[in-house]
């Protein structure tokens, strides 16, 4: 690589590349990585690719720019296995209990009143 006296060309390119657009995109890019690594305590990143290609006498300049995104993982849930090996949210081995309403008459003092009764 040659040292020129143009230090700041990479920094000066991205400035000017339509009109600042690409800074602009960093910056955002940057804020929602920032915002999913504060929220997942995990690991984001992000990438500036650009691709110079010749053109005739001058150059192509074309910048992307992607970010990776780190992901929060699904909660899991309990399952079970029936015979025919089939995830269910009811364990097969359990007997189901049947429940039936008892109609009656309510009770005259509400548990709030009963404790405060007990201290």
């Amino acid at each position: 690589m040659t040292k020129t006296t143009h230090d700041n060309s990479f920094l000066r390119t991205v400035q000017e590349y339509r009109k600042g657009e690409l800074l602009t995109d960093l910056s955002a890019a940057m804020r929602e990585v920032c915002e999913a690594v504060e929220r997942t305590k995990k690991p984001g990143k992000i990438v500036l690719e650009v691709l110079v290609t010749p053109s005739g006498e001058a150059y192509t300049y074309r910048p992307e720019v992607s970010i990776k995104l780190p992901k929060q993982p699904k909660p899991g849930a309990i399952f079970f296995m029936d015979e025919q090996h089939n995830l269910v949210r009811e364990d097969p081995r359990q007997r189901s209990m049947e429940f039936t309403v008892v109609e009656g008459k309510q009770p005259e003092t509400t548990i709030a009143e009963a404790a405060k009764a007990v201290k």
